[in-house]
């Protein structure tokens, strides 16, 4: 039957809703196949004493989340995005005001300043009753210490439902927003996403170029370098100029990432835990630094972009986009939209895909890989200012709900999505949960939080989208054949296609074992104070020398021992115990 598929589905893929905000739902009043707060009593009795004895909150389970009658406002942190420059008249919040009868008031700034202004608030003070996002681990340590978060175990207890789901699903949600006192200070957000695991170290390259000059896919580091050595030559634009940049690179982890990973075992987190479970800095081996040789060489002979370090991302697209001819082939990058439109009118970002991680000479593959944890992280944080704290815990239990989770993901059901037919596959194969009607990233302004807020986006729940044009999508992958790269934009699921497949192929198979991935840490107030003052030195510092060396500013041989003792001097040995400390009471 359809709705027993999507029932299970669903509550594989979406079991959790922090606490529950909104209205009742009714089983007749949606699909079955997305997870409402009446899944846990099949079919609407109540399991938990609805009549309670909260003035201003409905019991778990009912809705709206504020009892009529009752004007409760939340005022609320967030950070704008591309898609989104006005939360309080945005559709999605009206939908969940209209659903949970709690008005929220945002304090706002644009993604580039949000970590500036949020420190200014609460260093001020006058910060709101809630927070999303902008606050690491530590932080939340931190500032739960010091009073300005609330502790939430007690609440999580009484006015929740889906956070325990989530703690069942996702054992590692718990660890990482769990301080050293032992409390709970924010609610997590899961985000599994399957090619964002090797998102700061995969490397795309332009497929008309490749067939231009019948070019062999790259297997080794040094194949690379005469594959772009052919480009710098070869003229695969056709327009008569030497313009054509062989390699660039978003940001300078994506380029340590790929690279430094046919030499290492590069993490994400810049350090690595050694078989004997000791943590170390991987920018101070030996191998990295045969590592900066490498691209050292491509540097000098004019094979990446002079730019490269300095360049902003915006200025970059500009030269990808380049109206007159392409001009990019490779780049490490999240993805081909660091280096174009995505699904821009120029249609190259549909014909930009990975090569797998590069050989180096000694033998080593290895594709970044950052974990499990990589799906979890804290970002609803409610502080010491909410005067009801129940309210805000529901609030955020709501954003969990399927359809919360997709409306606030990308917009409007029947304008930016829709709920898939029976015998419809998604992207696992199995039946699709929902089909987008725009790709993400390309949905109308304010009409979704983009990301902002914290959701329970499971594997299962990312792969359910419905999986439209597979078929024609796989064939491109397996042909790379540039001539069909513009049909791809018949396909709204086409980045979630390609990608999650770019990476099932191409990288998984290399992914480094992970045991050697630093999980989260959290340090107690005197150690974290310690940690910011020797990051905020040692991490700029390495960046610097990085782009040092390989520029020649800075020579790899006779710089090298003076580099190493400039990190000893700035507390380097100090920063790997207390990571080491911190490692070790969590983890063993």
């Amino acid at each position: 039957m359809k709705k027993i598929v999507r029932v299970l589905l669903i509550l594989i893929a979406f079991c959790l809703i922090f606490a529950a905000c909104g209205k009742t739902t009714a089983p007749s009043e949606a699909p079955d196949d997305r997870v409402s707060i009446d899944d846990k009593n099949n079919g609407g009795e109540e399991s938990q004493d609805t009549e309670g004895d909260d003035e201003i909150v409905n019991p778990v389970g009912v809705f709206p989340i504020v009892k009529e009658g009752h004007d409760v406002t939340i005022t609320a942190f967030a950070a704008l995005t591309s898609r989104v420059d006005d939360f309080e008249n945005n559709e999605f919040t009206k939908w969940l005001t209209e659903k949970t009868n709690v008005k929220l008031k945002f304090v706002s700034a644009p993604s580039t300043d949000s970590k500036t202004k949020l420190n200014l608030l609460l260093n001020s003070g006058d910060y709101p009753d809630v927070i999303w996002g902008h606050l690491s681990a530590p932080e939340m340590a931190l500032y739960g210490s010091q009073g300005v978060l609330i502790p939430l175990d007690e609440y999580i207890e009484k006015y929740s439902y889906y956070v325990h789901k989530v703690f069942e699903e996702y054992p590692a949600a718990k660890d990482v927003i769990t301080s050293t006192d032992g409390k709970i200070y924010a609610l997590p957000d899961i985000n599994d996403c399957y090619h964002c695991k090797f998102g700061s170290g995969r490397i795309w390259v332009y497929m008309p170029f490749v067939k231009k000059l019948n070019l062999s896919i790259p297997n080794t580091t040094e194949e690379f370098y005469q594959v772009l050595k052919a480009i710098k030559e070869g003229d695969p634009n056709e327009n008569g100029k030497p313009d054509e940049i062989p390699y660039a690179s978003e940001h300078i982890n994506y380029m340590r990432g790929y690279f430094m990973n046919s030499f290492m075992t590069y993490t994400n987190e810049n350090v690595w835990i050694d078989d004997n479970g000791k943590v170390r800095a991987c920018y101070t081996e030996e191998e990295y630094k045969e590592g900066l040789r490498y691209l050292r060489r491509l540097y000098a002979e004019g094979l990446i972009l002079k730019e490269t370090f300095v360049i902003s991302n915006d200025e970059l697209i500009t030269i990808g986009e380049n109206p007159e001819a392409p001009l990019i082939f490779s780049a490490t990058a999240w993805g081909p939209e660091g280096v174009v439109k995505k699904a821009g009118p120029s249609g190259r970002w549909f014909e930009y895909l990975t090569i797998p991680p590069l050989e180096g000479p000694s033998g080593i593959r290895y594709a970044r890989y950052t974990g499990q944890y990589n799906a979890v992280s804290p970002r609803y944080f409610i502080t010491d200012k909410c005067q009801y704290p129940e309210v805000a815990v529901r609030l955020g239990d709501f954003l969990y709900d399927t359809e919360a989770t997709i409306r606030a993901y990308i917009g409007p059901e029947g304008v930016s999505w829709e709920w898939s037919e029976e015998g419809t596959k998604g992207i696992h194969g199995e039946q699709a949960l929902y089909r987008e009607l725009v790709a993400y990233g390309t949905q109308e302004m304010n009409v979704s939080w983009d990301q902002m807020n914290h959701s329970f986006r499971s594997s299962h729940f990312r792969l359910s989208n419905e999986a439209a044009g597979a078929d024609e999508v796989m064939e491109y992958l397996n042909t790379r054949n540039p001539d069909i790269a513009q049909k791809m934009n018949d396909y709204p699921a086409y980045n979630e296609i390609m990608k999650y497949y770019e990476m099932k192929i191409n990288y998984e198979p290399y992914a480094y074992d992970e045991k050697h991935i630093l999980p989260p840490l959290i340090y107690e107030d005197k150690k974290y104070e310690e940690m910011a003052d020797l990051k905020a030195v040692i991490e700029p510092y390495v960046d610097e020398m990085f782009a040092r060396f390989i520029t020649g500013d800075a020579d790899i041989d006779a710089d090298w021992n003076k580099y190493i003792e400039e990190l000893k001097q700035m507390g380097l040995d100090r920063m790997l115990e207390i990571m080491q400390e911190a490692y070790e009471d969590k983890y063993k």
